[in-house]
C-alpha cells in the first residue's frame, strides 16, 4: 500500500518519448558548386538517435527536388525523388574507410535551385533522421589558364593566367582553389589551400622528390551569398628533384 501511495502521489509531467533505436542524421552536410555540377557531402553518423553505437548502417538514399531561386519555396516541399543510393561499405573499400561521403550530381542546370534530402537506411530496410540542404545553381565561371610548373629541390611552383570574369554574369573573382594527387590517382574533393589564393602563382613546398604529382586549378567565385567554383583546368604533371 506505502509504495501504491508514494507512486500515486508523484509528480507528474509531460510523457518523454524514448528515443529510436535508429541512425541519428548525418552531420558536417555541405552543397558546393564546382563547374556546372553540384558535389553534396555529409559525414556518416557513428551513433543511434538514442546515443547507442551504429552498426548496422547500411546504404544512404539521397532524394532531391528542384525549384525556382526567384520565387520558389524549397523548404515547403520534402523532397521526394530518390536521386542515388549510396552503399556505406562499398564507397567505404574505395575511399580508404573515409569517414566523410562526397556525391557529385551532374544533372543540374544553371538558374535552377536544389535541394537535398540524405536519409541513412540499416540492414533491416529501417529509415533514420534525415538531413536536408539546398542552394541554387549559377552559370559555371571561367577557369584560370596556361597553367605551367616550376621544379626544385622537394618543391613545385605553379603559375596560371587569370580568367575574364563577367561581374554581371558570373559575380566577383575571389581567388583560386589548387588541387593536387599523385601520379595515376584522382583529385579529391578538398583543395591544398585553405582559403582561396588571390594571387596566380602558388608554391607548394615539402614535397616528396622523384615523386610525379598531378596539379589542376579553379577559379573562385562569389554570386551574392554563394561563393563556388569553375571548372577545372587540364592537369599537369611536375617532379621534383634534387639539384644536380
Amino acid at each position: 500500500m506505502c509504495a501504491a501511495f508514494l507512486c500515486s502521489c508523484g509528480k507528474k509531467g509531460p510523457v518523454v518519448p524514448l528515443e529510436a533505436k535508429l541512425p541519428a542524421a548525418p552531420a558536417q552536410v555541405s552543397l558546393s558548386q564546382r563547374g556546372s555540377a553540384l558535389l553534396l557531402a555529409w559525414d556518416i553518423p557513428a551513433l543511434n538517435q538514442d546515443g547507442s553505437e551504429l552498426k548496422n548502417l547500411k546504404r544512404f538514399d539521397i532524394y532531391r527536388i528542384d525549384y525556382d531561386p526567384e520565387t520558389g519555396c524549397p523548404e515547403c516541399r520534402n523532397p521526394q525523388y530518390l536521386l542515388q543510393q549510396i552503399d556505406v561499405a562499398l564507397y567505404q573499400r574505395g575511399q580508404r574507410n573515409s569517414k566523410r561521403i562526397y556525391m557529385w550530381d551532374h544533372f543540374v542546370e544553371a538558374g535552377s535551385g536544389y535541394r537535398y534530402r540524405i536519409v541513412p537506411v540499416t540492414a533491416k530496410e529501417q529509415s533514420g533522421a534525415d538531413a536536408t540542404i539546398h542552394r541554387p545553381c549559377f552559370p559555371a565561371a571561367p577557369p584560370p589558364a596556361e597553367l605551367n610548373t616550376r621544379t626544385s629541390d622537394r618543391q613545385v611552383v605553379l603559375t596560371w593566367d587569370a580568367p575574364v570574369v563577367e561581374g554581371e554574369v558570373h559575380g566577383t573573382l575571389v581567388g583560386y582553389n589548387i588541387y593536387r594527387c599523385k601520379q595515376g590517382e584522382y583529385f579529391g574533393p578538398r583543395p591544398l589551400n585553405r582559403e582561396p589564393v588571390s594571387d596566380t602563382t602558388y608554391e607548394d613546398l615539402n614535397l616528396a622528390n622523384n615523386t610525379t604529382y598531378r596539379y589542376t586549378v579553379r577559379s573562385v567565385v562569389k554570386q551574392g551569398e554563394f561563393i563556388f567554383e569553375s571548372d577545372a583546368l587540364p592537369a599537369v604533371t611536375a617532379t621534383p628533384a634534387p639539384p644536380l
